[in-house]
């Protein structure tokens, strides 16, 4: 072999030497988490997700239940009052009874109307850093619950929602100024699902977090011109 073809080989591709790529791990700060939660795009995020639709039977079965008792407390005070102070002539007597059915008129309306006002203005989804709910009626709650800070999880069904499949989620938490939050009226299998997952702790640095998680784990933004 000569001197030329020496010099040709030690040039060629297969002889050269390959640099490998070194890879480092970083962690992705919580202000770029928040910048690439907001550029995601609609259709990219997590739906919103609302309570079951018979959770308003539930809801007014209960309140028709304390809405009968209180009546007929309301009916007993009447009656002892007409028996032992005021005569049944008395204007005073007639008062106190139309004042007592005004006061039972609203609350039969709340009973009905309360509901469907929490079932619409009540949904929740489950992002891969946690859960976010919101809710309210005059003044709009905006709650966020970071899946490290969640301790254990809860399902309680009582009698009227173990009758429709229904079932609360109870979420405890730890080192917040809201130790236990309630969701109620989910489907009973989505709420097993929910207190399974949601006890699944977030190991990926770079997923979506929303912005009001940025100096508290537990957010509860209060708001007057959010209720619908």
């Amino acid at each position: 072999m000569n001197e030329c073809e020496a010099k040709d080989l030690s040039h060629s591709p297969t002889t050269a030497s390959v640099e490998q790529p070194v890879f480092t791990a970083q962690t992705v700060p919580l202000e770029q988490q928040v910048m690439s939660a907001q550029q995601l795009p609609r259709e990219q995020q997590s739906p919103f997700e609302q309570l079951h639709p018979d959770s308003i039977v539930v809801e007014r079965w209960a309140g028709l239940i304390f809405f009968s008792v209180l009546g007929l407390i309301a009916l007993v005070v009447w009656v002892m009052l007409t028996i032992l102070v005021f005569p049944i002539w008395d204007f005073r007597c007639w008062l106190i009874g139309l004042s007592c059915l005004a006061l039972l008129g609203l609350l039969g309306a709340l009973v009905r109307m309360d509901p469907v006002w929490k079932f619409r203005n009540t949904r929740f989804r489950e992002l891969p850093g946690g859960l976010e709910l919101q809710r309210g009626y005059v003044w709009w709650h905006r709650i966020f619950v970071p899946r490290e800070r969640i301790q254990h999880t809860d399902v309680v069904q009582g009698p009227l929602m173990r009758s429709f499949n229904l079932a609360t989620l109870v979420i405890n938490t730890a080192g917040t100024h809201e130790h236990s939050i309630s969701i109620e009226g989910l489907d009973f299998q989505r709420a097993e699902q929910l207190r399974a997952s949601l006890l699944i702790k977030n190991l990926n640095p770079s997923i979506p977090v929303p912005p009001q998680v940025l100096k508290e784990s537990v957010v509860d933004l209060v708001t007057k011109d959010g209720a619908g």
